[in-house]
């Protein structure tokens, strides 16, 4: 019988081996009782925030019924007693036997059970149904910066403790590592950048953009015609539109030949832009240029996928082509009437007054203004549409608000107004407020940024001013009325092409803004630009009738047509 040799050299590597293997067990048990602890504490904080009075308020039924953030917390301590229970099981057996215990995974003693681990993770997925029946509700009701902040927080505590999980989860060893080292990056990487600035004012950001932009992207979809027939609603609701901002751009000339102050004219500019738009809001008429920054929240809510991969692009492009043909047919109607009515009154200007409404000094102006061969006219019509970006999140700010704080239940507790109106008038007036001030107050902000931004440039030396397509179009008709239409045609070409310009870039900036901030505040990343503008050619190429007026039906686009 043949008996093994050991030298000291041999006696030496086994004892350390056996030191190794200790300390590889003893590394590895100290990493599984922190992966376990984290487990603990992130089901604790879950359960936490789903209590939260915030959240119960919009989901009644968490006190009704069991709540999933109570019983996804008594799984994960189930779990946890158990994967304890192997484990201390595990040990006691490598004593028995005098064996260091593996240091590697142990699928056996670390694994999730089938029946305990499916189960805990219906129990978040119905989390994550709880959390998106309150950002539905949050929609109906108005949210607030806590409450996007709760549910922003609830998310992704629930996503990390899937990751965690997955490490538990019975797998080969290298795809075990490589999912370990996965979460050993994204950890690393949170730390590295917790402090910055940037990051800090990138997320405050994305927060309140997600805060204003959710009820932006139900406004949204008002504008956006799905047939000839609401095409039709909104030519003649544009229309409209035109025939007060006739009126508006003849009140900015005559306030601009008193002469006044620059503050005094400042206020004057901006009560007339600010009257002008509130009253057009009334009037349940439409500005062209106000609809960007309300659909480009309604696209990016159909972008609502982070990876990209699930976005149907034809379904895409059919919803931008419809934002597309409705931004066409607002602008038409826009200028439709409000070019007509501006000519009707500078031609009827004399007979009211004996005077000319504008000199030929002032028209050459005018036309100067819109030129696009003009180098600051393209800038004044960009620095519109930031200002028209402005407007759009400060009407999405005051709708939500408006939900929120429940201001037809506020106005309907106004005792002197009752007094005054009586209840059936004040309940009116209380719905009416609570489902326009977004609107009301976007329009009114929207006046006093045109109005004050030549005074800014002014104040400050740079050149601010603002362009805008439809009180440029009517520009041109006065200034056509006061040179007695003694101009070439190259100019005439120049200042037709000019208004077009300026409302292309106010339409152009302001949805651009309006899509970057929405798109920031669903965090999406959508990398299929060039495929959604290559189905947008195509369906172009195929009818460009049809792409910018949509199918026909039985009634005429336009009457006359």
């Amino acid at each position: 019988m043949n008996h093994a040799h050991f030298t000291p050299s041999t006696a030496g590597r086994a004892q350390r081996g056996r030191y190794t293997a200790s300390a590889r067990a003893a590394v590895a048990a100290l990493m599984l009782a922190g992966l376990l602890e984290a487990i603990r504490t992130l089901s604790y904080r879950i359960s936490a925030i789903g209590l939260e009075p915030r959240l119960t308020n919009f989901h009644t039924a968490i006190e009704t019924y069991e709540s999933p953030f109570l019983a996804q917390n008594l799984e994960t301590l189930r779990l946890l007693a158990h994967i304890a229970q192997r484990q201390g099981h595990r040990q006691g057996q490598s004593q028995h036997h005098g064996v260091a215990p593996d240091a590697g995974y142990d699928a056996d003693a670390a694994s999730i059970p089938d029946e305990d681990g499916s189960h805990l993770l219906v129990m978040l997925d119905q989390c994550d149904k709880v959390i998106a029946s309150i950002r539905k509700q949050a929609l109906r009701q108005g949210t607030s910066i806590a409450l996007t902040y709760l549910l922003v927080t609830l998310s992704q505590s629930i996503q990390r403790l899937r990751r965690l999980l997955e490490l538990l989860a019975p797998m080969p060893r290298t795809e075990h590592r490589l999912a370990a080292l996965s979460l050993a990056q994204e950890l690393i990487a949170d730390h590295s950048n917790k402090y910055l600035v940037r990051d800090l004012v990138r997320d405050n950001i994305n927060l309140l953009a997600r805060n204003i932009t959710e009820n932006a992207s139900q406004t949204g979809e008002h504008y956006v015609a799905d047939d000839r027939r609401q095409l039709r609603q909104m030519f003649y609701s544009s229309a409209g539109a035109g025939l007060v901002i006739g009126f508006m751009a003849l009140f900015k000339l005559l306030l601009s030949s008193l002469h006044s102050a620059p503050l005094v004219e400042t206020f004057l500019y901006s009560m007339n832009y600010a009257l002008g738009f509130m009253f057009i809001h009334l009037l349940h008429f439409t500005v062209a240029t106000k609809q960007p920054a309300m659909t480009a929240s309604h696209i990016a809510a159909g972008l609502h996928s982070k990876d990209a991969r699930n976005i149907d692009i034809d379904s895409m492009a059919e919803l931008c082509n419809k934002v597309i043909r409705t931004q066409h047919m607002a602008v038409l109607g826009n200028l439709a009437t409000a070019i007509p009515v501006a000519w009707l009154i500078a031609i009827s200007w004399p007979y009211l007054t004996g005077q000319p409404l504008v000199s030929t000094g002032k028209a050459m102006q005018l036309l100067h203004d819109i030129n696009p061969l003009n180098g600051t006219t393209l800038l004044y019509a960009a620095i519109a549409g930031v200002c028209l970006f402005l407007a759009g999140l400060i009407s999405g700010y005051y709708d939500n608000q408006a939900l929120y704080t429940r201001w037809a239940q506020r106005v309907r507790q106004l005792r002197t107004l009752e007094r005054w109106l009586g209840a059936a008038r004040l309940e009116r007036l209380g719905n009416y407020l609570e489902a326009n001030l977004g609107g009301l107050m976007g329009n009114f902000y929207f006046g006093i940024l045109l109005g004050v931004m030549p005074l800014l440039g002014f104040l400050l030396g740079l050149p601010l001013d603002i362009r805008h397509v439809t009180f440029s179009s009517a520009n041109f008709a006065t200034a056509m009325v006061g040179l007695d239409y003694q101009v070439s045609w190259q100019l005439v070409l120049t200042s037709v092409a000019g208004f077009f310009a300026i409302g292309t870039v106010n339409l152009l900036v302001s949805f651009a803004l309006a899509l970057w901030v929405a798109l920031r505040a669903r965090q999406v990343r959508f990398r299929q630009g060039w495929q959604l503008l290559g189905a947008l050619l195509r369906r172009w190429q195929q009818g460009p009738i049809r792409f910018f007026f949509g199918a026909p039906d039985s009634k005429p686009l336009i009457p006359g047509d």
